[in-house]
């Protein structure tokens, strides 16, 4: 990722022009002086640009540092895990709804107040 500091508000460019490649424009041009590259990453099959080619310009100038990233967790897992979260949530409120729907039209019954 890209970090970029503008007046008193920070911002996060995470992804560069053609095949990723960090430039001197996008550098120049929203003035960035830290390009910062997390140690967990994913490969992706699009075609980009290697990672000398990708972070040339910023080590050039000094401004690529790396960080240990904290978990080995992708982005793809959190989708998977997402997306088999959801198909569990579904299948217990269908469940649900159908247990729900068999209650008030087979055993629903008045209770009296004492």
């Amino acid at each position: 990722m890209v970090v970029r500091a503008r007046r008193s508000k920070s911002e996060l460019y995470s992804s560069a022009k053609k095949d990723n490649v960090i430039t001197e424009d996008l550098l120049t041009t929203f003035n960035i002086n830290l390009v910062v590259r997390g140690t967990m990453h994913e490969i992706t099959d699009r075609k980009t640009a290697s990672e000398d080619e990708r972070y040339h310009i910023p080590c050039q100038r000094n401004i690529l540092k790396y960080l240990t990233s904290p978990s080995s967790t992708t982005s793809a897992e959190l989708i998977q895990r997402i997306v088999k979260n959801r198909q569990q949530f579904e299948s217990r409120q269908e469940k649900k709804k159908k247990s729900e729907k068999e209650y008030y039209e087979t055993a629903k019954e008045y209770v009296a107040e004492i």
